[in-house]
């Protein structure tokens, strides 16, 4: 179970450290790319669903951070980092409830876009998604909390629109399949702003 976790661990280094090198080389484009590229700087805030077998739904709430460069009109590669801002509790018996937190979430994604006109682009989103769960169990007759926490990294989909407000402001709404397996998805409805450069 340890060398799954540590091989795992290693793994998902490797592709964030690959993913990072290749932001990185399309932030560092040639002087003569860079008048064709649009790099900007996002945050959104996450209205999140987790669904998981044999427990209501849990409605966390989250931000991220959006550091991204359009390489043309219709291709931007994004790398993006959060956290969780509120958790979300369910009652699982009439003694037990659970509280869910996203603790992190990290990801680099390709956004395929569709511009309609100088305003509006709409896009497509696919990429990979590392987040970190923490889920307790609290008994409401007994001081006593139990914690889990679990990090697991998945391709991740979505589809979303841009918008720009005027001058290099623009707003964007999104909805993106995080992480889907056996065990649960993960899933979340965003609004955003963002300044181009």
């Amino acid at each position: 179970m340890a060398d799954g976790l540590i091989l795992s661990s290693l793994i998902w280094g490797n592709l964030m450290k690959n993913a990072v090198t290749a932001l990185l080389l399309v932030l560092g484009l040639s002087a003569s790319t860079v008048s064709t590229a649009d790099f900007y700087i996002g945050i959104n805030h996450l209205n999140m669903n987790y669904d998981e077998g044999g427990f209501e739904t849990l409605r966390p709430k989250a931000f991220n951070v959006r550091l991204g460069s359009h390489v043309n009109e219709n291709l931007a590669l994004e790398f993006r980092l959060g956290s969780g801002t509120s958790e979300d509790t369910v009652r699982l018996d009439s003694v037990t409830e659970m509280e869910l937190e996203i603790e992190q979430l990290m990801g680099v994604y390709g956004r395929l876009l569709l511009p309609v006109n100088e305003r509006l682009a709409f896009y497509g989103l696919l990429g990979l998604t590392r987040a970190k769960l923490e889920a307790r169990g609290i008994d409401m007759w007994a001081p006593s909390v139990v914690k889990v926490s679990d990090t697991e990294t998945d391709i991740s989909l979505g589809l979303g629109l841009d918008v720009m407000l005027g001058g290099n402001i623009f707003a964007n709404v999104e909805y993106v399949l995080l992480q889907s397996d056996d065990a649960y998805d993960l899933d979340a409805v965003s609004l955003g702003l963002g300044y181009r450069f």
